[in-house]
């Protein structure tokens, strides 16, 4: 009878960590840990479906502002089911995005800025810094991680370079 008692709570964690593996296929990424939970599965997803980009962009409300405006990476075509890039329940701390041919390969005119010069030989983060973001509370309102977004930048020279001509010149480069 001892050993009943002893092998229950055993058993019971056995079969409800096998059960919550068979409900979801893994932890959320931080950012979407909210949403943790058989119950919120619906969310995103269709009943039984895959994510369905209007339920993303149900709170990823930027983005849809700009899909709309037809600007950025999001609005072409190939660029909106979101799940081909953004896999999520791999981990709370998983990198979220996953780059097709890498991240520093990325094709940069597909966001309506294409680089040139100097830009090419930079990496992603010398320019998506918070320091270069205009509208901080903008993104922030929409919980945007400003060191780790991709959204915020202006195609203005001025927004990143220091004025060499101390306003002499216009400032369109």
């Amino acid at each position: 009878m001892k050993i009943i008692l002893l092998i229950s709570p055993l058993f019971l964690l056995v079969f409800y960590i096998s059960a919550s593996g068979q409900l979801s296929p893994g932890d959320l990424h931080r950012s979407h840990e909210a949403y943790e939970g058989i119950r919120n599965c619906s969310l995103c997803h269709g009943i039984g479906q895959k994510i369905k980009a209007e339920n993303c962009l149900e709170c990823h409300k930027l983005l849809a502002e700009r899909i709309r405006s037809k600007e950025g990476l999001h609005a072409n075509p190939g660029y909106n089911d979101c799940q081909t890039c953004h896999v999520e329940h791999h981990g709370r701390d998983f990198d979220l995005i996953w780059w097709k041919n890498g991240q520093e390969n990325f094709d940069h005119s597909l966001t309506g800025f294409t680089l040139n010069g100097k830009h090419t030989q930079l990496k992603c983060r010398d320019c998506h810094q918070a320091q270069f973001i205009l509208e901080k509370d903008k993104l922030r309102q929409q919980n945007k991680d400003l060191n780790r977004t991709f959204l915020g930048l202006q195609q203005m020279c001025l927004n990143c370079h220091r004025d060499e001509h101390r306003a002499q010149l216009s400032s369109k480069c």
